[in-house]
């Protein structure tokens, strides 16, 4: 969540953390909704792959199943959050459907689903997907409401106007990423 944080140290999925990030409640929603997207995708896909495709070698299906079964994630989550919170569903406009091709999403999934794990060495269990993928998405949450936070300053802050809108939330980010990179500490650093 800290020292591994997808967006800051693998800067995946930084288009709705800059993009969905204007207002604070905007922020904490889409990541709530990537939390469980990630969560429930990471270890629906975890057990499909175990459990249908590499026993019956269709691991050539891998991604086309991944994909579609997080854009069917999606259009559930999209669907309860339109049906709760049509104001917030209508704030986040195109960034909620776009979460079916975030990259973060995806890249947790394929992590977890191909990779092993870098702390026993073997290959991530249905647990370690879960708690994985859940800090994963509480990271990405996390990053978006500083994001916001940040961004709610610079409007009322003199920014020059060659840096105003996307310059300075990429300087942001980067500053961010920087802030992160302390809590891993300096030996990790290049």
């Amino acid at each position: 969540m800290l020292v591994n944080n997808i967006v800051v140290s693998r800067f995946l999925g930084l288009c709705p953390v800059i993009g969905a990030t204007k207002r604070i409640a905007a922020a904490f929603g889409m990541g709530i909704a990537v939390t469980v997207v990630m969560t429930c995708g990471a270890s629906l896909c975890w057990l499909i792959d175990r459990l249908v495709l590499l026993p019956n070698g269709l691991t050539v299906l891998r991604l086309l199943v991944f994909m579609i079964t997080i854009a069917c994630l999606v259009q559930i989550v999209e669907l309860c959050l339109h049906k709760w919170s049509a104001r917030l569903s209508d704030e986040l406009g195109i960034y909620l459907p776009l979460l079916a091709s975030n990259c973060a999403v995806l890249g947790v999934i394929l992590i977890t689903a191909l990779y092993l794990n870098p702390l026993s060495g073997n290959s991530f269990s249905l647990v370690e997907t879960l708690v994985y993928s859940f800090f994963t998405g509480a990271g990405f949450s996390l990053v978006s409401l500083l994001m916001a936070g940040i961004n709610l300053r610079l409007q009322g802050a003199p920014v020059a106007r060659t840096l105003q809108g996307l310059p300075a939330a990429l300087l942001s980010v980067a500053l961010v990423a920087l802030a992160f990179c302390g809590f891993a500490g300096l030996r990790n650093i290049p």
